[in-house]
C-alpha cells in the first residue's frame, strides 16, 4: 500500500516532509523489516509531526503577532502618533533580542513599509546587540521578534 498517496488523497493540499517520505518507504519496501522495527519508524513518524506541529503554531503564533502590531502602529498612524516602544516581558524566559529591544523606541512613519507581517526576517542578536539605538531605531523593526516572542509594543503619544 502506498501511505503516502493515501495521506495526500485524504488531505489534499498537504505536502510530506522528505524525511517522513524516506521512512515510509523503509516501511513499506523491505520485507525483512521485523515489526519492532516499524513500531520504532512509526514512532519516529509521529514525533516528527508532533514538533513540525508546534512549529507551525508558533509561526502562526508570529503572523498574528505581526498583524496585531501592525494594526497597533496603523491606528497610531492615523491619530498622529510619531513613535512607538517595544515591551519585553521580564522573567526566566526572555531571550537576549528581546533584551536588547527592550525600552528601543521606533518612529511610526515608514514602519508598516518594511514588507508584509509574513516577509519579515527575525533580528538576530548578532546584528544588533553592538548598535547604537539610533541605528536600531531606524531598523524599523517590530514584534513579535521570533516564534514564542512575548514582546508587545506601546505607542508614545
Amino acid at each position: 500500500m502506498d501511505h503516502i498517496q493515501a495521506f495526500l488523497e485524504k488531505f489534499p493540499g498537504k505536502t510530506v516532509h522528505p524525511e517522513i517520505e524516506r521512512l515510509v518507504k523503509i516501511v513499506e519496501t523491505n520485507p525483512r523489516m521485523r515489526d519492532t522495527d516499524r513500531v520504532t519508524l512509526i514512532e519516529r513518524i509521529v514525533k516528527f509531526y508532533e514538533k513540525y506541529d508546534k512549529m507551525l503554531e508558533l509561526m502562526d503564533d508570529v503572523r498574528i503577532g505581526r498583524a496585531w502590531t501592525d494594526i497597533a502602529i496603523g491606528m497610531g498612524k492615523e491619530n498622529g502618533i510619531k513613535e512607538y516602544m517595544s515591551v519585553a516581558e521580564f522573567d526566566e524566559r526572555i531571550c537576549l533580542v528581546c533584551l536588547k529591544l527592550h525600552g528601543q523606541i521606533f518612529p511610526i512613519e515608514g514602519a508598516l513599509e518594511e514588507g508584509e507581517a509574513e516577509e519579515r526576517p527575525f533580528p538576530e542578536y548578532e546584528n544588533i546587540s553592538g548598535l547604537a539605538p539610533e541605528k536600531i531605531s531606524m531598523m524599523k523593526l517590530r514584534p513579535p521578534y521570533h516564534p514564542g516572542c512575548r514582546c508587545n509594543i506601546v505607542v508614545l503619544w
